[in-house]
Parts: structure tokens; sequence; C-alpha cells
């Protein structure tokens, strides 16, 4: 909490400064790349899974000055993750899979680390990047050659009257987007850019997966028998494999996190603080006529 308080203190002076500086500018962008995940569901434990053809859309725009740029942003993308292509063989066994499509808004603020150096704009702008989002997503697994939505089906006991501590996950959450950048104006007026951001999230079911297989016949009476279907499927390629009730079925301990490397293009339209304000009035002086 202390971390957060922090951080919106530094997100409130940045818009403060954007004010306090005459020379501003509007900015708009398009971004265009790929999505990585980090959860239980990726191939090596400890790094992200990334799939090449999920791709990201960026759009937003918003105002700045030579500090950097306070944005709307609207993102979209898809991540995925599956057991089978994992290097462990415990994981391999487990032989879960998912994708979730995001839909992400919110405000990202880019700051030009050269302006601590610099009194002007500069044509090459190293940036830090955080921000603010919520986003929807919804974890689906393939069955029977169809998307299943998972989280109405309560595969970990979510909704169960038996656990009625364990309400279903939401499919709206918070995350704060960190990472880094580069800007170069092409012109005064156009500018490209390539980064990465890293959202870090508040929740554990991006995957749909986080803590216990729960007792099957406790799971199918209250959530149905397709939820006990998809909670396990090591039986999809070993026959003899038994329900594993009361054993780890992912990691509660670490939240779940996703990010997007990026190619961007944008336009700026920028105050010239050389120029004089159009409806400033010239004076002159009038001086008497001398024999």
């Amino acid at each position: 909490m202390r971390h957060l308080k922090f951080y919106f203190f530094f997100v409130a002076l940045f818009i403060g400064s954007i004010g306090s500086i005459k020379a501003q500018h509007i900015e708009f962008g398009l971004e265009y790349g790929f999505s990585s995940y980090f959860g239980d569901l990726v191939p090596y434990s400890g790094s992200p899974s990334a799939v090449l053809n999920s791709n990201s859309f960026g759009y937003y725009g918003g105002i700045g000055n030579r500090y950097g740029t306070i944005f709307l942003n609207y993102t979209t993308t898809e991540i995925f993750g599956a057991d089978r292509e994992a290097a462990d063989p415990g994981r391999k066994r487990r032989n879960l899979d998912f994708r979730s499509p995001i839909k992400e808004y919110g405000t990202t603020i880019e700051f030009n680390a050269l302006s601590l150096f610099r009194k002007k704009y500069t044509a090459i702008q190293p940036l830090i990047i955080t921000g603010f989002n919520i986003f929807k997503f919804n974890p689906q697994t393939k069955f029977n050659g169809e998307w299943i939505d998972l989280q109405p089906l309560g595969t970990e006991g979510q909704g169960s009257p038996q656990f009625p501590g364990k309400e279903k996950y939401s499919l709206t959450q918070i995350s704060i987007p960190i990472g880094f950048g580069i800007k170069y104006d092409l012109n005064k007026s156009v500018w490209v850019g390539c980064g990465l951001k890293i959202r870090m999230t508040f929740t554990d079911y991006l995957d749909d997966v986080s803590g216990l297989y729960v007792n099957p016949d406790i799971l199918e009476s209250s959530n149905g028998p397709l939820a006990v279907e998809l909670a396990f499927r090591t039986d999809e390629i070993d026959n003899n494999a038994t329900y594993p009730s009361g054993v780890s079925r992912g990691n509660p301990a670490e939240n779940d996190w996703y990010m997007t490397t990026y190619l961007s293009i944008g336009i700026r339209f920028r105050d010239d603080p050389t120029k004089p304000p159009k409806n400033r009035i010239r004076k002159h002086k009038t001086k008497c006529f001398r024999f």
C-alpha cells in the first residue's frame, strides 16, 4: 500500500508539471506489437510465455511537454499458455491450457529521461513508462473443438456453497504498466518509437489456475460435470490418472502478469516558445520631430 501511495504521488507530481510549463504539445499515436504472459502455464518456470501470433494494438492521445507525455490509451491483445509446451514433465502431465483476450483502458505516462539534462525538446527521447489501467480478460480453453469460458465454471470450487469464502474471480482487474522505450522525432510533427511495457496485475487468474484441486464429487454437485472435466485434464493423456484432490494445481503466492513489446508511430502538435502570442500588441514609442 505504501508503494501505491508513492506511485500516485509521482503521477500527480508529473501531471502538475505539465501545466506549469508553457511549451506544451498534444500527441496522438498508434502501436503494434506482440504480447507475452507470465503465470502458471508458461513453458519454463520463471520466464514469460511468448506467442508470436498474439498481436497487440494500441491507440492513444495525450498532452505533455519536454519532460514527457501523459496519455489516455486503449489496447487490445491476447495471451496464451499451455502445459504441453512445458519443459518440466510434471507440468506437462498436468495438461492444462488457456487463451484470454484482453481489452485495456487507462492512463500511460512516458517520462523523457534526457529532460533531466536538457532544457529543450530532444529528437531522441529515452522513456521511462508507467501508468494505471483497467482491463477486461476472459480465460478460455479448447474442449471438443470449442472454446469454453472457464470463469463461469469455477474450476477450483469458486461459487460453490461448499466453499463460502471462495467467490468467482472478477474479469475486470487493475494493472500498473512498468516499462521503457525510445522515441525518435523524424521531424517536428512525426515520431517513431519502440518499447516494452510489463503489466503488474493483482490477480492470479489470468489463466484460471491458482489453488488446489478440489474434491470432484463436491465440484460436480455444485458447479457441474464440465467444471470437473476441465479442472483435471491429465486423464486425456493418461487413462490411468486419478483425480488428485487437495493437491496443488497452481501457485497462489505469485500473481500473473502480461506484457507487450511494440513499434509505434505518432504525430505531435507542439507550441513554439520562440513565437509571441497572437494577441500580443507590439508597442511603438513615438518620437517628436526635431528641426
